[in-house]
């Protein structure tokens, strides 16, 4: 091995002495003053290396773009940042850091570039630096680095001050979000088990609609009103919803008919969510003339129909369109689909006052919800368990009443749903200090 060194430095030597002082192919000077430095450091040659190591740590940071050419790079540049830390020069210091910080990031030793970064953010401050372009991208890069040594708060800050910036962009926006969706879990100490964004990425997605220029930019804007439209409905700030629903629709690009009889069953839900029953069915009728969707489409219009109908208390038009989505879930075999319908029926014979029937079909779908592993379903399994569990307890089956309270907690707490946990928590301390004092 030190055969080779002494082979590959000859070599070096060499080129350096056929280069004759000539820097016309920069980054050939650099890649062999580098080389041949790092040789010397490898082989203890001091009376070689001291009188080129300033040299070639001079042309390392004076370059405009960085290089790696070497793995004693690192050696060089460390060299290059303790001389510029003693002779107090910080913008010479703060072109290192950087240098240093892309040489580890690019070698993926993220560790060994975190004090680096640090000290450039310290150091742009110290500047009072006119280029928020790289404070910006270094606070985003501190964030990175956080959040994989699982410091969530630290992280989450770096979002804050890097979107307190004047020149953040649209890309910046949604690293923010990006961020804030890997680090919310942590700061609860829960798993992550919803596919809904946080609700501290709200201000970032309209940040990144404010910040939307390139044509690329405003395609995208479509998606960014659906989740904040997604994070209304959560808050049930219906009307808000709405807004933003109504514009990821005027805003969408996509050619595909499927994707826009979606958009819009999704905002007749929103309308039948915010009790305006009579625009839902409007938009549901007119979606069915148009005849573009899919047969699983088909059933979802019939099945939003029913519930719409069924709160303007119109059972029997209700009923007709909740018979008609069950024909079709069975036929494209979708069961969630109709676990749903099967629900929805249900809850209409109760209000019908046809207990038995009710009993027929919620039991049905608890047993169709049973059999599904969606997690996305998880929030309607509970609600048909709750509503079964209140329906026996009326009809004196008190224990089966509990059994359907106590496996609708049990399946809140498995899936992390906090607001269907705290329903059937409060439904079986009803149960416990009124039905059943006794246990």
């Amino acid at each position: 091995k030190k055969l080779k060194f002494s082979q590959a430095r000859v070599y070096f030597e060499e080129a350096l002495g056929a280069l004759s002082g000539d820097f016309s192919d920069i980054f050939l000077v650099i890649s062999v003053y580098t080389n041949l430095t790092a040789i010397y450091l490898k082989q203890r040659y001091k009376e070689k290396w001291a009188s080129i190591l300033d040299k070639v740590s001079s042309l390392l940071v004076g370059i405009p773009n960085y290089i790696c050419s070497t793995e004693m790079e690192s050696d060089i540049l460390k060299y290059a940042l303790r001389k510029m830390v003693l002779s107090q020069d910080m913008h010479s210091e703060a072109r290192a850091c950087v240098l240093l910080a892309k040489l580890y990031t690019n070698l993926r030793q993220h560790e060994e570039a975190l004090p680096f970064i640090e000290r450039l953010q310290i150091l742009n401050s110290s500047l009072d630096s006119q280029n928020n372009l790289l404070s910006v991208d270094c606070y985003f890069k501190l964030g990175d680095l956080y959040s994989q040594k699982c410091l969530p708060h630290i992280a989450l800050s770096c979002v804050m001050v890097a979107a307190s910036l004047k020149s953040i962009t649209f890309i910046d926006s949604l690293r923010s979000v990006d961020l804030i969706k890997k680090n919310s879990s942590r700061l609860s100490g829960l798993r992550e088990t919803r596919t809904m964004l946080p609700t501290q990425t709200a201000h970032f997605l309209r940040q990144a609609l404010s910040t939307a220029i390139t044509k690329k930019e405003q395609e995208c804007c479509s998606i960014i009103y659906l989740c904040l439209s997604e994070l209304c409905v959560h808050h049930r700030e219906y009307e808000q919803a709405i807004a933003y629903r109504i514009k990821a629709v005027s805003t969408s690009t996509s050619g595909d008919s499927r994707d826009m009889i979606t958009l819009l069953l999704s905002l007749a839900w929103l309308y039948v969510l915010s009790n305006q029953n009579t625009m839902a069915l409007d938009i549901l009728n007119s979606v069915l003339d148009s005849a573009l969707y899919t047969a699983p489409q088909k059933g979802v219009i019939y099945n939003m129909s029913g519930i719409a109908l069924r709160r303007m208390h119109e059972k029997k038009p209700a009923a007709e369109n909740f018979y008609k989505a069950l024909r079709v879930a069975k036929e494209t075999r979708m069961m969630q689909n109709e676990a749903v319908v099967q629900a929805n029926l249900g809850i209409l014979c109760l209000h019908s006052k046809a207990c038995t029937l009710a009993e027929h079909y919620l039991v049905s779908a608890v047993r169709l919800f049973s059999r599904l592993h969606h997690i996305e379903y998880s929030s309607d399994f509970i609600q048909i368990l709750l509503v079964l569990g209140s329906y026996y307890i009326n009809t004196t089956s008190t224990e089966q009443g509990r059994v359907y309270y106590e496996w609708a907690l049990l399946v809140a707490m498995e899936t992390n749903h906090f607001e269907s946990q705290l329903q059937a928590i409060q439904l079986l301390c009803w149960f416990y200090s009124t039905v059943d004092v006794n246990e």
